[in-house]
């Protein structure tokens, strides 16, 4: 017993002692809470997560309550400490909730593999040459004959006529080529949401497959739409193989389309644009070499439009139809090239319509459009050119002489439609269908018992 608690009662002795074991037990548990938690976080990991990323949540299950499962993803948009997070999901009303962290996991995008064969009709791809452009090795020069004979001209027009057309396009023969020109009018740039690089890996394509996209390559970097280079950014380039169609190449940008900031330019009416055309006497409709091509890319662009193959990487020197921003490129610089003579001239991408009530109208404002076409530096296809027509295919409509007639090949596809079993082929038929419900009486009546089968929250699922 120690000296100072000789003078102690037995009652102080006993609660001493117990404060004692307390303390010893106190002290004990936290050097084995301590040792444990080294024991049990030897291959434990900090888990947090950063603003922007994608998560997955644990959640009940909505047919048994009882059992629980992942969902989502959904996106951190902040911080609250180092164990909560406020998370978003796209498409719910009360889309901004707290959760703890263990109650999250972190989202990985599977990576996007796209290796197709179309295997459909011949018949029913139109203009196949305006979604994957290809160069041809020779350009095709003006051929009256040629055009004479495919617009049928001899009998619409007299032979005054026909030589006072012919001598307005051997004017304009230099801007009749199947070789894309080039623009100085404008020059495609990209803009980005997030500067972050998006590097992937080129697509595993057969040997075959390979040798026909070397072809490919060397007719661009030939014509210099391409040219051999590196970049932070790549993406990959498919072949697209479609029946009864040379094989395409193809540049699949959508990872950098979701970065880049969407540019805003008012397309075209199409209704509007029909009517104007359906009503005059002489129509001819103008259609671009390689439209898209024909627009060159800035420095920038080219680097962050960078693409990958199997065999090295190339920068675009034109734009490409796959980028995000490219139709509203193009549409603006068509609206500025014929601003002043909408009047006569109406364009809708990559096809002019020109119409005139008389001939010798017709023949100037021809004349005035050509002549801005061959100052922007851009080349006509004549194989696809109608020139003073009375009557049209115009926009999937057969116009002129103020009538204006569905395209039956169209009408056609409408009637042979399979009857649609799930909700995604009903919104494909409504949107097929309602392009022509001009020529249907009270339409929205008719496709209402339709629209009724899409409702609900599912946009996919089979109908009744």
């Amino acid at each position: 017993m120690n000296p100072e608690d000789e003078g102690n009662n037995v009652v102080e002795y006993v609660f001493q002692l117990i404060n004692r074991l307390k303390r010893c037990k106190e002290d004990k548990m936290l050097e084995m809470q301590t040792k444990r938690k080294v024991w049990y976080d030897r291959k434990a990991i900090k888990r947090e997560f950063s603003e922007g990323d994608l998560v997955l949540v644990v959640s009940t299950s909505k047919p048994n309550k009882l059992a629980v499962e992942w969902k989502g993803p959904g996106k951190i948009e902040k911080k609250l400490s180092e164990t909560n997070y406020v998370v978003s999901f796209e498409g719910k009303k009360d889309h901004n909730q707290v959760y703890h962290v263990n109650m999250l996991k972190p989202y990985h995008k599977r990576a996007e593999l796209v290796n197709l064969m179309i295997t459909e009709d011949k018949s029913d791809i139109e203009d196949m040459d305006e979604n994957f452009p290809a160069i041809d090795s020779e350009p095709t020069l003006l051929d009256f004959d040629e055009i004479k004979e495919s617009s049928s001209l001899n009998d619409k027009l007299n032979e005054q006529q026909i030589q006072e057309l012919h001598d307005l396009l051997l004017k304009f023969s230099k801007i009749f080529s199947n070789k894309p020109g080039k623009t100085h009018l404008v020059m495609h740039d990209i803009q980005l949401i997030e500067n972050t690089p998006i590097q992937c890996k080129p697509y595993r394509i057969s040997p075959r497959q390979t040798e026909i996209l070397k072809t490919e390559i060397d007719k661009m970097l030939k014509h210099k739409i391409i040219d051999l280079g590196d970049s932070d950014y790549t993406s990959p380039m498919i072949l697209v193989e479609v029946a009864g169609e040379d094989p395409r190449p193809c540049i699949n940008y959508r990872k950098l389309n979701k970065i880049t900031k969407t540019q805003f330019f008012p397309l075209p009416n199409i209704e509007q644009r029909v009517e104007t055309v359906a009503a005059a006497k002489y129509i001819s409709v103008l259609d671009l070499t390689k439209e898209y091509w024909q627009i060159p890319l800035t420095p920038n662009a080219q680097r962050i439009a960078t693409f990958v193959t199997s065999f090295g990487t190339f920068r675009p020197l034109r734009m490409s139809f796959c980028l995000k921003n490219a139709p509203f490129t193009f549409s603006k610089m068509m609206a500025d090239i014929l601003h002043g003579r909408d009047h006569f001239a109406v364009p809708y991408l990559d096809d002019v319509a020109i119409y005139s009530n008389s001939w010798e109208e017709h023949l100037s404002h021809l004349n005035a459009v050509m002549s801005k076409i061959k100052d922007a530096g851009l080349t006509i296809k004549p194989i696809k050119c109608k020139f003073a027509q009375d009557r049209v295919k115009y926009l999937g409509h057969i116009v002129g002489r103020g009538i204006r007639t569905p395209n039956e090949v169209k009408v056609t596809t409408v009637l042979d439609f399979p009857v649609p079993t799930t909700k995604s082929q009903v919104r494909a038929f409504l949107g097929l269908a309602g392009y022509y419900n001009h020529y249907i009486p009270m339409f929205s009546s008719l496709d209402a018992p339709l629209t009724e089968t899409l409702k609900g929250k599912l946009r996919r699922g089979k109908i009744n």
